[in-house]
């Protein structure tokens, strides 16, 4: 288990730490920087990143994650090329430069994220209630929460390297979709 949230770093007593004091303050730390990156390249207009930030600060972004005080060290990007299998068996993951001490329900959100030749976000989903023995309250619009977030920033990342491309403009549709919110995007600078 984790003390703190976001990203890590080693205290004086060599325990890793989240440099961010709450689940709430991670979840929108750089949300700014990445709507402003977006907004730059025309991919959400103003009107939709304006929503965008009233949505995470929200009353209901805020109650539904009131309940979540414990943190953990998770990987957060388990795309199947960081996963070492011998068979059905994981032997390792790899490429934890990603990882973050936050809630281990947003370690799915990057489960649709890449393309692979079965349905990953649901055996993965599968996978994790079996793992941990029952459903979490509200679970899917966590997950719904934890992949906007997560497609906000690889958006941002993708235009800012010159290669957005259609899956990305797609995946960020999903969320926005999951999250009950009625944002466009603008698919003119696709790649």
């Amino acid at each position: 288990s984790g003390i703190g949230w976001g990203r890590w770093r080693r205290n004086t007593e060599g325990q890793i730490v989240g440099t961010r004091s709450s689940q709430n303050e991670y979840l929108n730390s750089y949300l700014d920087h990445d709507l402003r990156v977006i907004a730059l390249f025309g991919t959400l207009d103003n009107e939709a990143t304006q929503k965008i930030k009233e949505y995470f600060v929200s009353s209901e972004i805020k109650s539904l994650f009131a309940d979540l005080k414990q943190s953990y060290f998770i990987h957060h990007d388990l795309a199947d090329h960081n996963i070492r299998y011998e068979g059905r068996k994981v032997l390792a993951f790899f490429d934890w430069e990603c990882s973050v001490i936050h809630d281990p329900i947003s370690d799915l959100a990057s489960a649709p994220t890449w393309k692979v030749q079965y349905p990953r976000e649901q055996k993965m989903t599968e996978g994790f209630l079996a793992e941990l023995g029952y459903k979490p309250d509200n679970f899917e619009a966590k997950v719904g929460v934890y992949l906007l977030r997560t497609m906000l920033w690889k958006v941002a990342f993708a235009l800012k390297g010159k290669r957005l491309a259609e899956k990305h403009v797609n995946f960020l549709s999903d969320a926005f979709t999951r999250c009950g919110l009625d944002v466009k995007v603008n698919r003119e600078w696709l790649v």
